[in-house]
């Protein structure tokens, strides 16, 4: 039993073998019932990320451009993107408004 924001929740934690010996442990979505290493807090509703829609940003960077940025250990730029400043600030409010 766990408490969410002052509700109580059962969640199932599964127990699977390992092939070279012991279990691992994952929880249970409790929206679609898949075996999950995470689950997320979101609007109060605790899920995995295909049921709350999540996403990764690395998803949505060319490739080379993020490979570069890694090996100079820095984020890519908005211009190494091609996005404008008024494109960077349409996206940041749609996901402010998706809770990313």
């Amino acid at each position: 039993m766990l408490l969410v924001d002052g509700v109580p929740q059962t969640l199932e934690v599964v127990r699977q073998p390992r092939h070279l010996g012991g279990t691992q442990a994952y929880w249970v979505c409790p929206q679609c019932s898949a075996l999950r290493h995470h689950l997320y807090l979101r609007d109060g509703v605790l899920a995995c990320r295909c049921c709350h829609g999540l996403d990764y940003r690395s998803r949505h960077v060319p490739a080379v451009v993020a490979r570069a940025a890694r090996l100079m250990g820095e984020p890519p730029k908005l211009s190494d993107l091609g996005v404008s400043q008024t494109q960077a600030g349409e996206l940041l409010e749609e996901m402010k408004t998706r809770g990313e």
